[in-house]
């Protein structure tokens, strides 16, 4: 391991100077919708810049103002990150101005289930009789009932638009899927039958093409005699959509710790890149050193098209491409330069790729790993140094990465250092197995051995990752991480390797001390979170209510079948938040439950019983789903609630109907689709 080497960080790593500040503007500008402020912060900088060289003309002036540069740099750079994020931003037009009217959409990705599809268009033009309506293209999502499966991507639709705002679920501590949705540039969605989505042309993009080309070639792996799971796994791992894996494996794979190896990220884009390399070596025998180089990176950065350009893609290529241009200049590329030169790069175009999981992750890890190790290369001598080195490089990955894991997803791997010392070395055997299988799928021919092999590879992986999962130890579940305290931890670590590098006791005592303001936060955030209580979750389906306290919940869905496992899955954050240990599932055939000291009312049939009526007198809340039949007038005379919810699983129309009926009578309700989950702790 080559030691860390003195001297400033930002003389040593010149693109930090621009990289920090950047991110801190393009946070800003996620916070605040405003081009003044970042503007005349940009003027100022100019102008800062300008006074500063017009007094440095003589040497000691110079070298008095030296240190200062950095700040009009660094204002400069942030308000160019504030003003590119409010840029970028999503144009939030009213609706008035485009619903009612002909859409033109360009197809952009499809996803397919088994009723519908999912259609990511980019909207080019609205039009009514007085002409275009649309100041500037819009990303949107529509959803379909039935599906067409003659739809490409690149293909121009026409269709007629009734669009809504994108809302999430609202649940305590969930999946915001608003806030996903507008992070890559969509608000409004649109539900249509797929009969009214009409093809009038075909006018692809470079993106278009390669999404139907990947396409198509998913479409030949899923023809061949491999087993299914070796095929999604192929998809995945080489295709870049891991979203054909099912639950259970991604499950196993990330309680093991290996679930990086299902998204595309660095170590898939150096495989790929080492592949292509040893594949053009017969290039050195007619001494082309520089076209085989050359060939390698326009390689990557068609891989890198043709795999959906994730931001943990784009920041492998983009290290990839710079350390091999500088080999073909014969120049010596520095590690961090080159990382932070990437996620500079990237946040430009893709300002909002900063709230990205898989990006955060992805340099988290890395640049974690190249502080420890600088940019020199470890070069071990024996089978002993080099599972040392996998240890030590998994240890490093783990510090850097498992509060991200544990705030993101609840979960954090105790087995990955061990898992990863057996998986890492064979990975690439499978990746290079599977990249001739897929040469040889386009070519239209098999080999059986190999399909045999990958079989095998793939089957031992999925086990060993299931079989760790089995094991007590391997894993903290139920884990709540507040956002400030992922703040902290890192902070923390700087101060760390500072410490290390500086050896001074400062660096030290504020290492100590904000380690101790993390767990003293931790603590309050604990202490204050109510240990009982019951909450009706919002979904489309049915009306999901638990109650909870003193570590355990009992589930009761009156309006389905009640799936604890599935409820896990999609509440995981408000079961690690509230401390429940388990849940136990309420099957009960009555509209009448008393859960805590709350009196609940299911209102899902036609007509309730006489059993019903009397039970639900003075009820607590009345729980309106799809089922009811009756007007709330009706329902407020049998049940006399306190307050009515009305269910995310009622249609738009009835829910809008019961809203102005409640309006009318003066009752008090909540509707979950449109104000979120309803919550009442203790």
């Amino acid at each position: 391991m080559t030691p860390i080497k003195r001297g400033k960080a930002l003389d040593r790593y010149p693109i930090l100077r621009l990289l920090v500040p950047f991110v801190v503007g393009i946070l800003l500008g996620g916070a605040i919708d405003s081009v003044i402020l970042p503007g005349a912060l940009l003027v100022s900088s100019i102008i800062a810049y300008a006074v500063m060289r017009f007094a440095s003309k003589t040497p000691q002036a110079a070298y008095n103002l030296r240190p200062w540069w950095i700040v009009p740099i660094s204002v400069a750079s942030l308000s160019a990150g504030w003003l590119n994020a409010n840029m970028q931003a999503p144009c939030d037009q009213s609706l008035d101005t485009i619903n009612g009217k002909t859409a033109i959409m360009r197809v952009e990705d499809i996803n397919y289930t088994d009723y519908s599809m999912s259609i990511e268009g980019q909207l080019l033009k609205i039009y009514d009789s007085d002409g275009q309506q649309l100041e500037k293209e819009q990303k949107v999502l529509v959803t379909t009932r039935g599906c067409n499966y003659n739809l490409r991507p690149g293909d121009i639709t026409l269709f007629r638009t009734k669009f809504k705002p994108v809302q999430g679920l609202g649940n305590p501590d969930g999946f915001d899927y608003a806030r996903y949705l507008k992070n890559k540039g969509i608000l409004f969605t649109q539900h249509i039958d797929a009969d009214k989505l009409t093809v009038t042309g075909h006018k692809p993009t470079i993106i278009n093409n390669a999404i139907c080309l990947r396409n198509q070639i998913e479409h030949k792996i899923y023809n061949t005699q491999l087993d299914e799971n070796t095929q999604q796994f192929i998809v995945a791992t080489l295709l870049g959509k891991s979203k054909v894996i099912d639950h259970e494996t991604r499950s196993s794979f990330a309680n093991a710790g290996i679930a990086h190896i299902l998204a595309l990220s660095g170590l898939h884009i150096g495989i790929v890149m080492l592949i292509v390399w040893f594949a053009l070596y017969p290039l050195e025998h007619f001494m082309m050193r520089r076209i085989r180089l050359v060939m390698t990176i326009v390689i990557l950065l068609g891989y890198a098209v043709f795999t959906g350009m994730s931001p943990s893609v784009m920041r492998a290529t983009i290290m990839a491409i710079v350390a091999l241009t500088a080999m073909v200049m014969y120049r010596k590329s520095v590690s961090l330069n080159t990382l932070s030169s990437a996620a500079f790069l990237i946040l430009l175009f893709s300002p909002m790729s900063i709230y990205d999981v898989g990006f955060q992750f992805s340099f988290a890890t890395v640049a974690a790993l190249l502080v420890v190790f600088g940019s020199n290369k470890i070069q071990p001598h024996s089978l002993r140094s080099r599972l040392a080195g996998i240890v030590f490089t998994s240890i490093v990955a783990m510090a850097a990465t498992f509060i991200l894991s544990a705030y993101y997803f609840h979960k954090v791997s105790l087995a990955s250092v061990l898992v990863n010392t057996v998986v890492i070395p064979l990975f690439p055997l499978f990746m290079a197995c599977a990249v001739i299988f897929v040469v040889l799928c386009c070519a239209g021919s098999e080999v059986k051995l190999l399909n045999d092999v990958l079989d095998w590879q793939y089957t031992g992986l999925a086990q060993l990752a299931k079989w760790i999962d089995g094991q007590p130890l391997a894993k903290l579940d139920n884990l709540y991480i507040p956002g400030l305290d992922v703040i902290l931890y890192y902070v923390a670590l700087i101060a760390f390797v500072t410490w290390i590098v500086n050896h001074r006791n400062f660096w030290l005592a504020a290492t100590i001390a904000v380690f101790a303001a993390m767990a003293v936060h931790m603590s309050v955030c604990y202490f204050n979170t109510p240990t009982s209580g019951f909450v009706v979750f919002n979904s489309y389906h049915d009306t999901p209510i638990l109650w909870f306290g003193n570590g355990t919940g009992v589930l009761w869905v009156p309006d389905g079948q009640p799936d604890v496992a599935q409820f896990k899955q999609y509440n995981n954050g408000f079961i690690a938040h509230y401390h429940i240990d388990s849940i136990e599932a309420l099957n009960v055939k009555g509209d009448v439950m008393v859960l805590g000291d709350k009196r609940i009312v299911h209102a899902g049939r036609e007509k309730p019983g006489p059993a019903t009526i009397a039970d639900g007198h003075n009820a607590d809340l009345l729980i309106v789903t799809k089922g009811c039949k009756m007007t709330i007038d009706e329902l407020n005379k049998l049940f006399k609630p306190k307050k009515i919810v009305l269910s995310g699983s009622l249609y738009e129309d009835t829910r809008n109907k019961f809203e102005d009926e409640c309006s009318l009578i003066s009752t008090p309700f909540h509707t979950i689709a449109s104000n979120g989950a309803f919550v009442e702790l203790k």
